[in-house]
């Protein structure tokens, strides 16, 4: 019983994961991660139209959680109360802010640290462990290399009194009570011990993975030199590329889609990474063209639009900030 509900709890924060990518995120994030796996073992035709599909899925995943939010007046900006507030919400898991995935990710990785630090406080309750034994796993390990028998626990006894039948011709058949061993309790006894060292080394793990994913996510120079590095194993990189690709994490792809890049990194390997992040770049590029034509166009022409530009009327420069998604087949 003990140990269904320890299996029960081990699962919880998984289903809790599932529910979250299916209801918050809007898409089916292990389909795609196995649709890039699967493209990273096609070749020719095949596998440009799985990467083009995938860049595709992204493309319109990212472009759907852009900030929609319009600039606020500046007597609201003023206002102290109105900083803190948007302070304080942008610092919550929010979708618009390019966020929100990361955000669930690290709290299911803090739920597996929990449970399994919970298991093992579980187990210490369970086999009703006291004093030097409260190390359970520590203990019986330091027995072993002493060569001494470790403690029985309270539950699991490993010896107990049997009443078992004496072969004779009489009638009645006699009973005596004698000492025997239970097999069945040494055998439970072994698997706690491998399940509390266990839980201690996923609970390791889950330390570590949370720091990595901490110094790979957190900084946005972190960020940009992992496109750079994929860039630079398709051998397409070059430094004029800098202000594209900062324009481009900044503005799309953010931490959401790194950490997206980063598990089919993890999942499917390099090499169909950085073909997937050159069919979104140059999808991106397209619609920051087309961006620009519009700004253009929409700009008045002729004598009228150079005393405006004289009167600091118009920008030097136009903003090339992806307002309209242009699809791209």
């Amino acid at each position: 019983m003990v140990l269904a509900l320890q299996a029960i709890l081990c699962y919880l924060p998984r289903l809790i994961w599932e529910a979250i990518t299916f209801n918050r995120v809007g898409t089916n994030l292990g389909f795609l991660l196995e649709s890039a796996r699967e493209a990273s073992k096609e070749t020719g035709k095949e596998r440009s139209n799985r990467v083009q599909f995938i860049a595709n899925v992204m493309d319109t995943l990212l472009f759907a959680r852009r900030d929609l939010r319009k600039l606020e007046n500046g007597l609201k900006d003023q206002n102290f109360l109105n900083t803190i507030l948007h302070t304080i919400q942008n610092l919550l898991p929010r979708k618009r802010l390019g966020t929100a995935l990361v955000t669930y990710y690290m709290i299911i990785k803090s739920f597996y640290l929990l449970n399994a630090v919970g298991q093992l406080l579980l187990m210490e309750r369970f086999l009703g462990v006291r004093g030097e034994y409260r190390l359970f796993g520590l203990s019986i390990l330091g027995d072993l290399i002493m060569g001494r028998h470790w403690n029985e626990t309270s539950v699991f006894p490993r010896v107990g009194f049997c009443r078992v039948p004496i072969k004779l011709t009489s009638t009645p058949i006699p009973m005596v009570t004698v000492q025997c061993t239970l097999p069945v309790n040494m055998l439970n006894e072994k698997i706690y011990v491998f399940l509390w060292f266990w839980f201690v080394f996923v609970a390791s793990l889950e330390v570590a993975s949370i720091g990595v994913w901490i110094c790979r996510l957190a900084a946005r120079q972190s960020r940009l030199r992992s496109l750079i590095r994929y860039l630079k194993v398709a051998d397409v990189y070059e430094e004029s590329m800098d202000p594209l690709l900062a324009r481009f994490e900044l503005t799309f792809l953010r931490m959401d889609g790194s950490f997206l890049l980063q598990m089919m990194r993890l999942n499917a390997g390099s090499l169909i990474t950085q073909e997937i992040l050159q069919a979104m770049l140059k999808r991106y590029t397209e619609q920051e063209q087309y961006a620009q034509k519009k700004r253009v166009e929409r700009q008045p022409s002729g004598p009228k639009s150079v005393e405006m530009e004289k009167d600091g009327l118009l920008p030097d420069s136009p903003d090339c900030t992806v307002t309209k998604r242009l699809d791209v087949v």
